[in-house]
């Protein structure tokens, strides 16, 4: 097939030499350089081709005894015992004896086997011990011999989600054991008219193998499941992983998860044996993984499967071979063979991963630039793509165009919501401006996208009334914010603070902190600190990171997000802890990060990766655009329509190395009808991979990072992967398609170009070990969006300062492919870093003569070059060329002398913009929600001028009349909706007068005017200006730093200035700096202060005044003001329990208290709860300063509190809001959804996750053209008594409108007939019935008819208790 290599095809890597382990001569296994015994397995042939014979022929290849003197066990082949009723750990065994018969060892692991036999029956059984520097360590209990258990799953209907049910498990007992040799055991067992199953033990290798083949008996599907090691409750083990979102302590019971979902081909556990961390379990040697695109497969193809959970939902790791579907099925007589691997080792999960991922499956940072294009040319590229006009005027109607991008509603088209815009990034165009100096990305791009986010309702909105965003009619409406700090704190610092509309805007968001998805408790915290500078908010984020990063991570959770989230949810928030360490510098907050971030790279693909050519696509290939505007008017016209199957390296089409968007889009029916989703060419969070790879030394997180980007796309690829191809990956593919080869989501390329960049100079820097570096700010957008974005302040270079990047397109070319690059300039010098992707050390020449950098081809220019950070050496650039060389994966830094590139925004300023003069905000009809005007100054880049942005939320006509600098009046150009206007303003110190009229309603005339702190302008008629600037908030007992600005405008020296500031009573002032005394000819002086605020300073905003003097003259400063905030604040509320069994019951509150500000704090901590509850006692608080500390209170609820309530019960500071939460009593009604475990809710048959929202945020539904499935939520009913029985189901058109419920109760059972088209999405009353207490009553919901049957969620509420 081709895009699909057979089992024992070369998986030797490109990189290979990179990897520390050694390569045998079959060149296909990486092992420990230590074990030269395990080159030849098994009777003189290779490991490779005897994985050939075993799952291409099912055939275990013969064994010779290699050495003598050892005594080989031979078990008698005894008559076929019939498959066992029960698996051995539940099977009563009378008159047991066990008796050792063979003991086989490896390097790394020895095995006993025992004969276990008992009246009517016997088996073989296995202990298994492991090396451990110390001598053998055990790692399976002696009293739990029985749990490891193989079953052979036959029938017709089998369901992944719980096989054990939906197909006979014929649970295995070995008639047989032979010993071949010192290292392998061979057990069958031949249950007449079944099955015939061998099962080798092999210790030849690093890992115990399990090789194994099954003879059909009869016609049927044949599951092989093998329990591995002792099954223990989920307070047995430290951590877990199985799968995307099975990793701490989420394990989600015994639901086999297919290879498509197992991105590591594992299922492991960690626990503490003999006071040793140990982790075990299972996983699929690498020779038997054939190269394949596991999604393409479908659920009806995958090759194998795996579970964290036994037929006892005990923890135990389980894997199949292979799922139920095509592979499955087998004739009598027909054979199948495959193997199984078994790790156990001292150490913890990640060391057991980091040794199979690098050992087992070869993983190295195995990816190269392709097509000849490296990842700068690829930064290009997208820039290129997203500056696509559209083709006609689109101030009203949408008009396609290849960047999707749309200037009525100042964003990109969202391909999902008819008329829509959504955006992914806020300053990131802003940043690439800087970094590449095309205009029109600032212009066209940048520029309209920062009025998006000080206008717009959300990071989706539509410009059209009343067009539903995902059902939200409202997203039309303008005079809001789109999103939080986190984006308008990166759009102040990379617009330099020179507007301070957006830093109102953002102070008021810091204040207020509006819900938005996807943001962390540390969020707010760190764009609260990085924009003002206040001790006070970096003290909150220290307190929330580490209370975060205490229960969240150290503690390993034990839940996670639902199948429908993104998969950046399914880890906790490390990218927050990192960039709070990159802040603080605190180790436990890197360790923190480091631990979670470990979890997330098991979410990534990990694969071998052959060293061989591929024909790819599989034909017919995948083309769906997945969801596009229902008139046909969103894509233009691709002109590529077909995709030709190609010969490429096997390594360019892998997907080692990606993830997924979510396990929902990811999986597709068995129908196979919904190609949309897949994995992902997102390469979310790779940047910050790598700079945590820095910090930490960790290699594998580096390469996961190297992986997710380089040779992934050479433009913007589209969305999804759905099947081994390359169109996507070529550099025109976004202009050309078929679009529907990966789903083209336009308001992804943006996104796409903030990761890129940002991983491009991450690469620079880390590669330098930070000898080159740049400021950065970090930005977080829509949902799973974050990056740095970088271009607005200069950086260092190997020690030399001031250096800008800057890398436009042309500035330098680069002659090799495989070298990215970037360049810097300043200090009358070219500076230009290289870094390879190659293996090999690269050639590189570096044409420096072209029209940016002015050099002269005709002249000697003298250089140095610094190779892999060591020293400089001395160079010359000769015809406007430089020829050197970059190690294999290594850097080379250049530095060209006597370059003088002058870029206009180039620039820094130590002033930033506060006043109110350049914003004003006005609401025109106070009565109604509608009338809000906003108007603001947009400072451009290079100081040529500024844009005046005005807007009205008003739904009738409106218009705007406007002058400059006084004169006449013009009326702006008509609009339609939404009411907006940008009027250009070619000089800074012009001023801008508006007002806006709607109907009868109108602003007043406005006057906005830049401050001389942006203009550097002394105003007409005046000898010299200057404001004060200080943080814009503080605490009570804070110093702040103040500086005092004089300009002077004189046209001669002020001599003998001096500045005097007044503050308010009690405030001190000290003199922090060097005291100027006069002011230079149109230069600028600087007083500093520090001033003290009282530690009882009222908690208010407070007017800071100054007064200059000079010989001659003076002046009053521009004031500021500056709040005092209050310095404690209740930051976390719990309740243990939360939900509390029956009134009078008791539980135990805990309270937060953060003090931000650098007094101690003491006090009374108030709790308030209602009437009738009792408060154990009364609590002090006594914080540190700057510091967080707990507090617990004992509160016991009345015994006549009615069952079912909510009770609100707040905590208080004195003179501070309260900080609530819900308690509540456990109700007579007790709901079962679909998320509740085994065997609470269960399924037969085929269900899916659906993306409709159910009771509890998730609902399922069974998959089209399969009848006979059940879905049954089953209670655990307190009392015997008469309950009412209720379901909950979402729906939509193509629901079933006759879903049959049974409910099995006291007096018997009761079937309904319920169109799930009606009285949806909410509680459907089905009857009242008697049912005793426990778990026999329940409900069913059973699958007889066509149409998507749904199933969420259904509650028993008592109504009367039996006597």
């Amino acid at each position: 097939m081709p895009g699909r290599l057979s089992p024992g095809t070369s998986l030797s890597h490109p990189c290979r030499s990179h990897c520390t382990p050694a390569i045998d001569t079959d060149g296909d296994r990486v092992v420990s350089e230590t074990t030269p015994s395990s080159r030849q397995p098994q009777g003189g042939i290779s490991r490779r081709s005897a994985i050939r014979l075993l799952v291409g022929a099912a055939v275990l290849p013969p064994v010779v005894d290699s050495l003598t003197g050892v005594a080989v066990a031979q078990e008698a082949t005894a008559p076929g015992q019939a498959p066992l009723p029960l698996p051995l750990r539940r099977l009563d065994k009378p008159g047991l004896t066990m008796e050792p018969v063979a003991t086989i060892a490896g390097r790394r692991h020895r095995a006993t086997f025992f004969r276990a036999a008992w009246e009517g029956g016997w088996t073989y059984v296995r202990e298994m011990e492991v090396r451990d520097g110390r001598g053998w360590l055990r790692v399976t209990d002696a009293e739990s011999r029985f749990d490891e258990q193989w079953v052979v799953l036959t029938g017709s209907d089998g369901n992944p989600n719980d096989y054990y049910t939906s197909m006979t498990p014929n649970w295995v007992s070995f008639d047989s054991l032979r010993q071949l040799d010192d290292r392998t055991v061979e057990l069958r067992s031949t249950p007449p008219g079944a099955y015939d199953l061998t099962v080798r033990w092999s210790l030849v290798g690093d890992n115990p193998e399990l090789h194994w083949t099954i003879t059909a008996g009869r016609d049927s599907n044949y599951v092989v499941g093998y329990q591995s090691f002792d099954a223990v409750k989920l307070d047995g083990v430290d951590e877990v992983l199985c799968g995307t979102r099975q990793h701490a302590k989420f394990v989600e019971g015994s639901r086999s998860l297919g290879a498509w979902e197992l991105f590591a081909p594992m299922s492991l556990t960690e626990r503490r044996l003999a006071n040793r961390q140990v982790t075990m379990g299972v996983y699929v040697p690498g020779e038997v993984l054939l190269f394949e695109h596991e999604r393409e497969l479908g659920p009806d193809g995958q090759p194998f499967a795996m579970s964290l959970g036994n037929d006892d939902r005990d923890v135990q790791p389980v894997v199949f071979a292979p799922q139920i579907g095509s592979r499955s099925s087998l004739a009598a007589g027909e054979s199948r063979g495959y193997a199984f691997g078994l790790y156990a080792a001292p150490g913890s999960m990640y060391d057991a991963y980091t040794d199979l991922t690098r050992n087992e499956y070869g993983y190295t940072d195995y990816r190269r630039n392709v097509y000849e294009t490296s990842l700068t040319d690829t930064v290009h590229n997208i820039i290129d793509l997203i500056l696509i006009e559209p083709a006609q005027d689109d101030s009203e109607t949408f008009v396609p165009s290849f960047s999707g991008w749309w200037n009525r509603g100042k964003g990109f088209a969202d391909i999902e919501n008819d008329r829509a815009i959504r955006t992914t990034v806020a300053s990131a165009l802003l940043s690439a401006f800087y970094l590449t100096g095309d205009t029109r990305l600032y212009d066209k791009r940048a520029r309209p996208l920062i009025e998006y986010h000080v206008s717009r309702p959300g990071h989706g909105s539509t410009p059209i009334i009343g067009k539903p965003v995902y059902g939200n009619r409202n997203l039309y409406r303008i005079g809001r914010v789109s999103g939080d700090a986190s984006t308008l704190v990166p759009i102040y610092e990379q617009t330099r603070g020179q507007n301070a509309g957006i830093h109102n805007l953002a102070m008021d968001l810091i204040r207020r902190r509006p819900p938005r998805e996807a943001r962390t408790p540390m969020s707010n915290p760190l764009q609260a600190y990085l924009l003002t500078r206040n001790p006070a908010y970096l003290a909150e984020l220290r307190a929330e990171a580490r209370r975060y990063l205490r229960d969240e991570i150290m503690r390993p959770y034990t839940t996670n997000q639902p199948e429908n989230g993104f998969a950046y949810w399914h880890s906790k928030a490390w990218t927050e802890l990192l960039v709070t360490y990159e802040i603080t510098g605190d180790q436990d907050i890197l360790d923190a990060a480091h631990r979670e971030a470990k979890r997330f790279i098991t979410q990534t693909q990990v694969r071998p990766v052959p060293d061989t050519t591929v024909t790819v696509p599989n034909q017919p290939f995948i083309d769906s655009q997945v969801k596009i505007w229902p008139d046909g008017t969103l894509l233009p016209d691709y002109p590529v329509r077909t995709v030709k199957s190609e010969q490429v390296p096997a390594w360019m089409v892998s997907t080692c190395g990606v993830t997924y968007e979510q396990l929902t889009t990811l999986r597709i029916p068995d129908d196979g009808k919904s190609p949309v989703g897949g994995l992902t060419w997102i390469p979310c969070r790779a940047g910050f991979l790598l700079r945590l790879a820095e910090h930490t030394g960790d290699r594998l997180i580096r390469d996961v990072a190297h992986n997710l980007v380089v040779g992934r796309y050479t433009n913007y690829p589209g969305y999804y992967s759905r099947q081994h191809s390359v169109t996507q990956m070529k550099p025109r593919f976004p202009l050309e398609g078929p679009n529907g080869v990966s789903a083209i989501y336009y308001h992804h390329a943006p996104a796409q170009l903030a990761m890129t960049v940002d991983y491009l100079i991450s690469e620079h820097v880390t590669r330098s070990a930070s000898r080159i570096d740049f400021p950065k700010h970090f930005e977080t957008n829509y949902v799973f969006f974050r990056y740095y974005v970088y271009g607005h302040a200069p950086g260092v270079f190997y020690g030399e300062d001031n250096v800008w990047p800057y890398f436009p397109k042309g500035i330098v070319a680069v002659d090799n492919p495989q070298v990215n690059w970037f360049t810097g300039i300043g200090n009358n010098s070219l500076y230009l870093s290289l870094t390879s992707e190659s293996e090999h050390t690269e050639p590189v020449t570096i044409g420096l003569a072209t029209v940016l950098t002015g050099l002269d081809p005709r002249r000697r220019y003298d250089a140095e070059i610094i190779r892999d950070n060591g020293s400089r050496t001395p160079a010359t650039v000769l015809g406007g060329k430089l020829t050197t060389t970059v190690s294999a994966k290594g850097i080379t830094a250049v530095v060209i002398r006597g370059v003088e590139i002058t870029v206009p925004w180039h620039w820094t300023s130590d002033t930033t913009d506060r006043s109110s003069s350049s914003y004003h905000f006005e609401d025109i009809d106070p009565g109604s929600d509608q009338g809000l005007v906003r108007g603001m100054l947009l400072v451009r880049p290079d100081r040529s001028g500024y844009e005046a942005y005005v807007q009205i939320d008003v739904l009738t006509e409106a218009r705007m009349v406007y002058s400059i600098d006084g004169g006449a009046e013009q009326e702006a150009p008509a609009k339609v909706f939404p009411f907006e206007w940008t009027i250009p303003v070619d000089d800074l110190a012009s001023t801008f007068t508006y007002r806006v009229v709607s109907g009868n309603r109108s602003s007043q005339p406005r006057t906005l005017r830049l401050p001389p702190a942006v203009t550097g302008i002394v105003p007409r008629g005046q000898a010299a200006c200057g404001e004060l600037s200080c943080s814009p908030d503080t605490t009570p007992g804070d110093s702040v730093r103040v500086q005092a600005r004089l300009r002077n405008g004189s046209g001669a020296v002020l001599e003998s200035a001096s500045v005097s500031l007044s503050v308010p009573d009690r405030w001190s002032v000290d003199v922090a700096d060097q005291v100027p005394t006069e002011v230079s000819v149109d230069g600028t002086a600087v007083w500093t202060f520090d001033v003290g605020v009282p530690d009882d300073a009222t908690i208010a905003k407070h007017a800071l005044t100054a007064r200059a003097t000079w010989a001659g003259g003076s002046t009053d400063l521009e004031a500021t003001d500056i709040e005092v905030i209050a310095p404690l604040k209740v930051t976390m509320l719990t309740g243990d329990p939360s939900v509390l069994a029956k009134p009078g019951d008791a539980l135990k509150i805990t309270a937060a208290v953060l003090n931000m500000g650098p007094v101690p704090r003491r006090g009374p901590l108030t709790l308030t709860a209602p009437p009738g509850w009792h408060v154990s006692a009364a609590v002090e608080y006594d914080v540190p300063g700057r510091s967080e500390s707990e507090y617990t209170f004992s509160l016991t609820s009345p015994t006549a509190a009615p069952p079912g309530g909510t009770h609100r019960i707040s905590v208080a500071l004195p003179d501070a809001p309260a900080r609530t939460i819900t308690v509540l009593i456990a109700s007579r009604e007790i709901v079962v959804d679909d998320s509740h475990s085994w065997p609470t809710y269960t399924e037969t048959g085929w269900w899916n996750p659906s993306g409709l929202v159910g009771w509890n945020g998730t609902s399922r539904y069974s998959e089209e053209g399969k009848l006979g499935g059940t879905a049954t939520w089953r209670p655990d009913l307190p009392n015997d008594g008469i309950y009412d029985v209720a379901v909950w189901y979402p729906t939509n058109p193509a629901t079933t409108t006759a879903a049959v419920y049974q409910v099995h109760h006291a007096d018997g059972e009761e079937e309904y007939a319920v169109n799930q088209q009606q009285d949806a999405n909410g509680w459907r009353h089905l009857g009242r019935y008697r049912f005793a207490a426990g778990t026999d009553g329940y409900l069913r919901l059973v699958v007889r008819n066509s149409g998507f049957h749904r199933a969420d969620a259904a509650r028993f509420e008592l109504v009367v208790a039996a006597e």
